[in-house]
């Protein structure tokens, strides 16, 4: 197959060939020969299905040559061979109108004959006109063709020579003829020559064509464009889909890894935990044992001693009244209770820390006017996401971290004005007060004065740690005031 061919048979297309005639199928805008269009075709069914993606096309009677013909790509064709042979096809123009020869309709016409008014292709107009008669027939190029005259629908004798352009006359009948222009129902009416009218018209249709065209090239230009990333995006291999892949993949690959190495040091903490707890239960255990054997060798050498007469008694009473001494010294100190529960005291941080042992819950109030960070600053203890625009908080929240052997529960309190008439139900039970300061706004300065007097003044403040916190400058100041 050439450059130019069906991609169903690989034949070139080809204007001579009814055969190999290109045939657009609408539904997806695809090309096929004319003979393959008729080897796929169902008869009986109104449509015919494209080999390529399976849309289907509706065909008018049920007939195959009733698709549209190519055009573009048979011109397109024509001028390519012309410039490769070096010939020039005269009635190249005149083939592409795709008019049947009115002799062999398996031909394309390409002559009009004025006297017969028949459209022939040259074979046959040669071998109708091959008498002296009939070769004197004018026959022109059918590109040439003059227009045909319609004969007036009232005055069927007269031609059709004008147009009425009068406003109030009916749009269904404004052609007339010389006769009603002079005495019919068009006398007196503003007229212009049918040519002028067609001319104008067909030059109003001469660039809706070419608008259509630009368009149907913007569409196509699209269309492409959109299947060109279909099939990229299709790719699971390569291009973006298949990227996004590969770093979706990673990504939840670095998880899980980050996630298999915290389990991996959390179980090996868990592991060295119990085995410290046994090891000192193991030491506990030898060191009763040893005790309990001391005890049962002076309580067995007491319980002998008992059986002795009186003079063996008294003549041995200061060494067992000295053995009874010692194993009243020697004094078995009971257990922790940590060692006699079975219980392993444990959590797990936000970060995947393992942490044993019991947490110290302590409160923390952040208070502040409104604006002045505190939102920013219990997100940066949390380790969050940096959002630039916060709204103020209304109400308050609360979040939790841990710290060694602290659970510190944040509490974010609005800072709005009529939120801080109740700050002190707040911090009442907080073990710590941090107050933000917004130090770009001075001018706010003689109310974080008051603010900050009131809550320092508060008795219910008085076991409270308090940390002055000085936001939005270049390095963080922070004045620790222990009360």
């Amino acid at each position: 197959m050439g450059e130019y061919g069906c991609n169903v048979c690989n034949e070139e297309y080809s204007a001579l060939d009814e055969k190999r005639t290109p045939r657009v199928l609408t539904g997806c805008g695809h090309t096929i020969c004319q003979g393959c269009a008729l080897s796929i075709f169902k008869p009986g069914v109104s449509h015919i299905t494209c080999p390529f993606d399976r849309v289907t096309t509706p065909l008018a009677s049920g007939d195959v040559r009733s698709l549209k013909k190519n055009f573009a790509l048979l011109e397109l064709i024509e001028r390519i061979q012309q410039a490769s042979s070096g010939q020039v096809d005269r009635y190249a123009r005149d083939r592409l109108l795709g008019i049947d020869c009115d002799e062999d309709p398996c031909h394309t016409a390409v002559l009009f004959c004025t006297v017969c008014e028949s459209h022939l292709c040259e074979r046959c107009s040669n071998s109708s006109h091959d008498t002296n008669v009939l070769s004197k027939h004018r026959r022109i190029p059918l590109s040439e063709k003059p227009a045909s005259t319609a004969n007036c629908r009232i005055h069927t004798s007269y031609p059709v020579e004008f147009v009425c352009k009068e406003e109030s006359c009916s749009k269904d009948n404004t052609l007339m003829c010389v006769f009603c222009r002079d005495y019919g129902m068009h006398k007196g009416h503003a007229h212009v020559l049918i040519e002028r009218e067609t001319d104008e018209l067909r030059e109003r249709l001469q660039e809706s064509i070419l608008e259509l065209s630009k368009s149907l090239s913007k569409i196509d230009a699209w269309r492409r464009q959109m299947q060109t990333v279909a099939n990229e995006l299709s790719n699971r291999e390569r291009g973006p889909f298949g990227e996004a892949l590969m770093q979706v993949r990673a990504h939840f690959n670095r998880l899980r890894d980050a996630l298999n190495c915290d389990e991996e040091t959390a179980l090996n903490t868990l592991s060295s935990h119990v085995n410290a707890r046994v090891a000192a239960l193991n030491l506990q255990i030898e060191q009763m044992d040893n005790a309990s054997n001391r005890l049962s060798s002076t309580s067995s050498e007491l319980q002998r001693s008992l059986v002795l007469d009186r003079t063996q008694l008294v003549e041995r009473r200061n060494d067992l009244l000295a053995l009874a001494e010692s194993a009243k010294a020697d004094v078995v100190r009971s257990p922790e209770e940590s060692l006699l529960s079975n219980l392993i005291p444990y959590s797990i941080s936000r970060s995947n820390r393992l942490h044993l042992g019991h947490y110290e819950d302590a409160r923390v109030v952040l208070l502040g006017l409104e604006g002045a960070g505190k939102t920013t600053l219990l997100r940066a203890l949390m380790k969050a996401p940096h959002v630039p625009d916060i709204s103020p908080t209304n109400g308050f929240t609360v979040d939790s971290i841990h710290y060694k052997n602290f659970r510190l529960h944040l509490w974010d309190v609005s800072g709005l004005n009529r939120s801080r008439s109740v700050w002190k139900h707040y911090h009442s039970n907080a073990q710590a007060i941090i107050f933000v300061v917004d130090s770009s706004a001075p001018e706010r300065f003689p109310d974080v004065i008051r603010a900050v007097e009131e809550v320092v003044e508060d008795s219910h403040a008085d076991s409270c740690q308090f940390l002055l916190v000085v936001n939005r400058k270049t390095y963080v100041i922070m004045y620790l005031f222990l009360r």
